[in-house]
């Protein structure tokens, strides 16, 4: 559910295809509806995805010391929002 998008769209570009950014598009959003009534499990979901997308597309490009200050800082943001978010 997160960061799909970002996966799809860094691919496309590596493979050669143009990302274009279309300002005046819509798109409908109703508040995180599917993702309000379960808020803290949703948070991990994020994080998790964030996590994975850099494992899988960065891991051994950043040097070692800033790769796992990254993974440390994503983890740690997870685990206060997690412990700050209403269930």
């Amino acid at each position: 559910m997160f960061f799909n998008d970002v996966d799809l769209c860094l691919r496309l570009k590596q493979a050669g295809w143009k990302i274009f950014f279309l300002p005046e598009a819509e798109a409908l959003h109703h508040h995180g509806a599917s993702t309000a009534q379960r808020r803290r499990e949703m948070i991990a979901q994020s994080h998790d995805s964030l996590l994975r997308f850099y494992r899988k597309h960065y891991r051994g490009r950043v040097g070692g010391p800033g790769y796992w200050a990254v993974t440390l800082l994503a983890r740690a943001a997870k685990h206060l929002r997690c412990m700050t978010a209403s269930k």
